[in-house]
């Protein structure tokens, strides 16, 4: 994953921390992606104001009430986001669905699958 000067995005090899807020005023709700360094992401729609959403995604709690949770992984040049489901016995699986993002100088760029549709994501945390 090769990002431009114009987004900075702490990361590791395999990790990344940061939150991206979707581009479209289509509706009051914005959409979020939530990167954690442990290899997760959380996925949530809210109205309240960026530093409260940059406060909240700093609690587990808070996550775990508000959105859905996902595991990423790098692949190539892009990330390969796949949300949780749960087994019977409560152990955390990916199913086959999942969702490519890739960063470029101007945001995250999210598609499901096998889509040509994109949803674009600027960043909102690293600034």
């Amino acid at each position: 994953m090769n990002a431009q000067n114009t987004i900075s995005v702490k990361k590791s090899s395999t990790t990344i921390d940061a939150i991206f807020i979707s581009s479209s005023n289509d509706t009051k709700q914005k959409q979020y992606y939530c990167f954690k360094k442990s290899g997760y992401v959380y996925y949530f729609t809210s109205s309240l104001k960026k530093k409260k959403i940059i406060r909240n995604c700093q609690g587990q709690q808070w996550l775990k009430l508000n959105s859905v949770k996902g595991k990423y992984f790098h692949h190539q040049n892009s990330i390969k986001i796949s949300p949780i489901t749960y087994s019977m016995y409560e152990e955390e699986t990916v199913n086959n669905l999942y969702y490519i993002a890739t960063i470029d100088s101007t945001g995250l760029n999210v598609s499901a699958m096998g889509k040509e549709d994109n949803k674009k994501f600027t960043l909102l945390f690293p600034n």
